[in-house]
């Protein structure tokens, strides 16, 4: 148990520290110039400066904006801002919908696959234009070539870099003092791109091409088996694909079966670096944006606070997965290994733990073993997970989304200290935690209602492949799936219908960009107010203290929230075994 379990997570989470610190080191740097951070880097950064930043990425990007007609050194207020980040994916949303629409008639269609139906092509549009990629089809029999590169895996690049140029604009915000300009949204979009996700998901799709990851235009491959029968194979652009869905916090697979597919996750060593790949996306963001507030220990804390429950959520999972189900003692059955219904043989409980946990603790959404046949321990933690929005969340929104909980906890730490409250030196006012409050109940009203109709209708009931509990944790599942901009799924629930199809897809873009309104409104108010100099009273937000009080009530409100509704599920499931 020690070396088969607690070495391999050790390693795991000593390599996760050293690359979230080297990248979001990185990742601080890149957009000094936009948020104004006057401070030292570490002299590496002094290299890229000379010989990557200023002469190539800096004329690739003058010729971006160029072309694009923007005027980098225009800076925007908060409305002008984010109806850029709006206007550039509705205009995105349009365009997936037409070519999911019209694929069948579309080039790059060697295995001659049809146009999707128009209530698939709306959720397929809303789940990838979103960043939730919550897949209703089988990729590799659904989706075309064309649309697999001009819809997917643009919209997994043009979806990332939104996050992250929003969270840029609202870093800009809090460094302020009574300017209420954010910087230009479209330099924050293209850099996000040219600095961070394009170069690093390269190098990932080259590692997986080594790997054995197919990277290729021809269409199917029939072979004949060692029987004599004759087998057509799937395949296709997988690397690429591959590399942004880890890398930008997507989760979209190229094949159904995502990356539980030998095509997408070969090995137990590509499993490890892809499982890493997804997780460091996110919280390297969450180190940055302490670097952007020039409170490199804000932003420890920040991942120190969502790091332990995500380790709780960790250890809960492992203890169900590698428990084995009670149901099955005594029927003779081995189950030594844990838990190993719908997992594969070469990941095992717990590496398929360790994922499960990851991606619902992100907005990844990828999956390498069936959520479905997860223990009621195991699944319980999945959904608790998404119950705090994700956790760790997307590329940008995840901090954006922490930050909510963040406010609450400043406002509350500081009237029990007697303290007028504040974060970072702009004072915490009435109208800021009205909005933090508003972002944090959508998620059960999301959740909850869809829920109901869906356990109450005859459309919502006739998905359900498993009755009783299990078929209720299905259908709540699918909602905090698409209410958290998740998108992994139980699978076990048939979801490609008229109902499904609409109903997630509408709670997805809900869930995107209601929260992304508020927020930017957030940065609007924090911008307009004067700095405050720190005094002996001031509730400091970098120390263990605050970390504890962040942890409580983060926990407190997704447990009042969800703890009912969640109880008629795995709660439920996980009594009645015993």
């Amino acid at each position: 148990m020690f070396f088969g379990v607690v070495v391999p997570l050790i390693l795991f989470f000593l390599a996760l520290g050293v690359f979230t610190y080297l990248l979001g080191e990185y990742l601080g740097w890149s957009f000094r110039a936009e948020i104004g951070v006057e401070e030292e880097f570490p002299s590496a950064f002094h290299y890229l400066e000379k010989y990557i930043e200023r002469p190539i990425l800096k004329p690739i990007e003058r010729t971006i904006f160029r072309l694009a007609g923007v005027d980098p050194d225009t800076s925007m207020n908060w409305k002008t801002y984010l109806f850029s980040a709006l206007l550039l994916n509705f205009i995105l949303f349009l365009l997936l919908y037409l070519i999911f629409l019209f694929q069948g008639g579309l080039p790059l269609n060697p295995a001659d696959i049809g146009n999707l139906d128009w209530d698939l092509a709306f959720h397929n549009a809303a789940t990838f234009v979103s960043n939730t990629n919550q897949q209703h089809y089988a990729g590799e029999a659904q989706l075309s070539y064309f649309s697999q590169l001009g819809a997917v895996l643009l919209a997994m690049f043009v979806s990332a870099a939104t996050g992250m140029g929003l969270l840029v604009g609202f870093a800009k915000g809090l460094t302020n003092s009574e300017d209420p300009r954010l910087g230009n949204f479209y330099v924050a979009f293209v850099k996000s791109l040219t600095r961070f996700l394009l170069p690093i998901s390269f190098i990932l799709a080259i590692f997986l091409i080594s790997q054995g990851v197919p990277q290729t235009f021809s269409g199917p491959a029939t072979v004949t088996t060692l029987e004599g029968a004759t087998q057509t194979i799937a395949r296709g652009p997988v690397a690429v694909v591959e590399a942004i869905k880890m890398w930008g916090t997507n989760g979209g697979g190229f094949f159904a079966a995502n990356a539980a597919h030998p095509f997408e996750n070969p090995t137990p060593f590509t499993n490890m670096v892809l499982n890493l790949a997804l997780l460091l996306g996110t919280i390297s963001n969450f180190y940055a944006f302490g670097i952007w507030v020039k409170k490199r220990k804000h932003g420890l804390v920040l991942v120190g606070a969502v790091s332990t429950i995500v380790i709780l959520l960790l250890l809960v999972a492992l203890a169900g997965e590698l428990g084995g189900n009670p149901g099955l003692d005594g029927l003779g059955i081995d189950q030594s290994l844990g838990n190993m219904e719908g997992k594969e043989v070469r990941f095992g409980s717990m590496l398929s733990t360790l994922w499960g946990v990851s991606t619902t603790s992100t907005t990844s959404g990828s999956v390498n073993s069936m959520h479905d046949s997860f223990t009621a321990l195991g699944g319980l933690a999945l959904l608790l997970g998404m119950s705090l929005n994700s956790l760790f969340a997307g590329v940008g929104t995840g901090v954006l989304n922490l930050l909510t909980y963040v406010f609450l906890a400043s406002f509350i730490g500081a009237l029990m200290i007697g303290r007028a409250p504040g974060y970072l030196g702009k004072r915490l006012e009435s109208d800021e935690i009205k909005l933090a409050a508003i972002i944090i109940l959508l998620l059960p009203t999301l959740v909850l209602f869809p829920t109901g109709i869906a356990v109450v209708t005859k459309f919502g009931k006739d998905a359900i492949s498993n009755p009783g509990f299990h078929g209720f944790s299905q259908v709540i599942y699918e909602f905090f799936s698409a209410a958290a901009n998740n998108g992994s799924g139980f699978e076990g629930l048939k979801d490609n219908t008229v109902f499904y199809n609409v109903s997630a897809g509408s709670v997805i873009l809900l869930a995107r960009y209601i929260p992304l309104v508020l927020q930017m409104m957030i940065a609007d108010s924090l911008a307009k107010k004067k700095i405050r100099p720190e005094s002996e009273g001031t509730l400091k937000v970098e120390n263990l203290p605050f970390l504890v009080l962040l942890v409580v009530i983060m926990v407190v409100i997704g447990g009042l929230v969800f703890i009912p509704a969640i109880s008629l599920g795995p709660i439920a499931e996980f009594l009645s075994l015993w």
